[in-house]
């Protein structure tokens, strides 16, 4: 009988949403939609955004061969990049199965900035955090 309340206890706090909120991105749960939908099977809260290292580089046609680095939580990288607010943006994340080193993400990058008249951001994470851990790191 001990052994069925243990189980009983596990599985309703198991069964209880946990949350995690973070500065200037919010709060976050473990219930759905965050996870335990169809495509997106992961449980468990988002890791802090320090822990994730999100780094986003800027190319545009003023500097395709090389990347800016910006940074939403300082806005004085992106005055002093060559962002440009009227021209469209877009935005190359990569997967977890390669790195932004891949010569396929600098030729479309450089291929959106001549062609298209964007600016492109690629957005990566620091390979020191866990693979299949949420990601969470604006």
């Amino acid at each position: 009988m001990f052994a069925v309340w243990i189980t009983t206890l596990f599985l309703l706090d198991a069964a209880t949403g946990r949350e995690v909120c973070y500065e200037r991105l919010g709060c976050f749960t473990d219930d759905p939609p965050w996870s335990g939908i169809p495509g997106r099977e992961l449980a468990g809260l988002p890791s802090p955004p320090a822990a994730v290292n999100t780094n986003f580089l800027l190319y545009t046609r003023d500097n395709t061969m090389k990347y800016q680095k910006i940074s939403p939580s300082n806005p004085s990288t992106i005055k002093a990049s060559n962002f440009r607010a009227h021209r469209k943006t877009r935005f190359i994340i990569h997967g977890h199965l390669g790195g932004v080193d891949l010569p396929w993400i600098s030729n479309m990058c450089r291929v959106w900035c001549d062609y298209c008249l964007t600016v492109v951001v690629l957005v990566f994470e620091s390979e020191n955090i866990h693979r299949h851990s949420p990601l969470i790191g604006l």
